[in-house]
């Protein structure tokens, strides 16, 4: 009896026991895994990377990164873009802020090495506080035939290009103090140490030895003209004694070391020692128009365009000035050969170039430009010449070289430009007007 009642009593024992483990199995069951929260800020490359282009170029493929919480995007982040490129600087140092997926986008211009490149990507949180970084990459490959942006190059209207006796090229900006120089024919740029003075670059000229004058100015303020005898390291101001030096417009240094500069409402200054002592050469010219283009001649007659479109002569060394009439037409620019023939744009809207073999006693039309579709005034802006090689630049239809003007060969344009170079290689440099951007041109 007692046997069986313990039977009992165990078996009881047994099925609560069985209960409870099952009760508790079912309460381990339904209760909720505890979140592991992963607070880890983390940058993903969406798009953009790895990416394959020419130097100087913008990449085609925007950059998109996200940056994540963990697994959640993070918006409101802000996003560094470091193109550690040009000199070593970083270049486009763009604050972003990441959307509400946690995304930026940025526009990956490359640097001139030919090689691979690499962005940073720095994600900042609201403290200021950089809590991720992480690098893409692009490989940068070399310019072939035909027109590329210049590398390192901060965008700007070009006012002025100049290429020195050493083959350096130096460039000025629109609003922008300092001064680019290029050593490989103008794919690359990179700002000078030093700066000539505290005003917009308007114009760049030098001597046979490499002396340096830079005038500034180009934003009707105060003018300054600066000297350089060392490339560009150190500066003089030797603007005393310029006539009314306000906005320069432009600057010219003769074959027999001559130095003039027009500037605006004070006709042309010349210096006979480099800048450092000045005097009106204003004779016969008005006051109230601006000059370019002064040539002088092996026997000392000096040449100069007005910006009314008059051709003026000297036959004084600058002192006074009067007017030839090369046809009808106005006369828009002047290019002299060191052979002393005269090569003048003339008319405005039909593009003619005339040339003169006597010191300007009489011309010739060489050259006519032909019709083109919808381009309006045909003007020949500007005449110059590499080795045997004349190069002008035309309103609407490129840039025409020859070397004897009886075959004009052309040269399309990016976009419309004023601003031009050929360089002694025949590279050719142009400034886009619609991009800001300084184009160079491979043979």
């Amino acid at each position: 009896m007692l046997f069986t009642h313990f039977n009992r009593f165990s078996t009881v024992v047994k099925l609560l026991a069985a209960v409870g483990l099952a009760v508790a199995w079912g309460c381990d069951k339904d209760k909720p895994t505890p979140a592991v929260t992963d607070r880890t800020i983390k940058i993903v490359a969406l798009r953009g990377n790895n990416q394959r282009d020419t130097v100087g170029h913008v990449a085609a493929d925007t950059v998109v990164v996200q940056v994540l919480h963990g697994t959640t995007p993070a918006p409101g982040y802000e996003v560094r873009f470091e193109n550690g490129s040009c000199l070593g600087e970083p270049a486009g140092l763009l604050p972003l802020r990441t959307n509400t997926k946690g995304e930026a986008r940025y526009r990956w211009r490359l640097s001139g090495a030919v090689g691979q490149q690499n962005l940073m990507v720095r994600a900042i949180d609201s403290a200021g506080v950089e809590r991720a970084v992480a690098t893409l990459g692009a490989m940068a490959v070399k310019p072939t035939h035909g027109w590329h942006p210049a590398a390192c190059l901060p965008n700007g209207y070009t006012t002025a290009l100049y290429q020195l006796p050493s083959g350096r090229i130096l460039a000025g900006l629109y609003f922008d103090t300092h001064l680019y120089y290029s050593d490989d024919e103008g794919l690359t740029l990179q700002q000078l140490a030093t700066t000539p003075g505290p005003r917009t670059i308007a114009a760049i000229t030098a001597t046979p030895q490499g002396e340096i004058f830079v005038a500034t100015g180009a934003t009707n303020e105060s003018a300054g003209l600066y000297y350089s005898a060392d490339n560009g390291q150190t500066w003089q101001n030797r603007a005393t004694g310029i006539n009314q030096p306000q906005n320069v417009q432009n600057m010219s240094y003769t074959r027999n070391g001559k130095l003039f500069v027009s500037t605006y409402s004070g006709g042309l200054s010349l210096s006979l020692d480099k800048g450092q002592t000045w005097q009106v050469a204003n004779g016969g010219l008005s006051l109230a128009d601006r000059y370019r283009d002064v040539v002088e001649q092996a026997n000392g007659d000096l040449f100069v365009v007005a910006y009314a479109n008059t051709l003026f002569k000297s036959t004084n060394g600058g002192l006074n000035w009067f007017p030839i009439h090369i046809t009808p037409y106005s006369v828009w620019a002047l290019f002299g050969d060191s052979n002393g023939d005269l090569y003048a744009s003339v008319d405005r809207c039909n593009g003619y170039i005339y040339k003169s073999v006597n010191n300007g006693a009489t011309w010739q039309n060489v050259y006519t430009t032909p019709p083109a579709p919808n381009a309006g005034c045909a003007v020949v802006d500007a005449i110059t010449k590499v080795g045997n090689t004349f190069y002008f630049l035309l309103n609407g239809s490129g840039i025409g070289y020859t070397t004897n003007f009886s075959a004009v060969n052309y040269l399309q344009r990016p976009r419309p430009g004023h601003i031009f170079l050929p360089t002694r290689t025949h590279h050719i440099l142009l400034d886009d007007l619609a991009t800001s951007h300084l184009f160079y041109r491979l043979p």
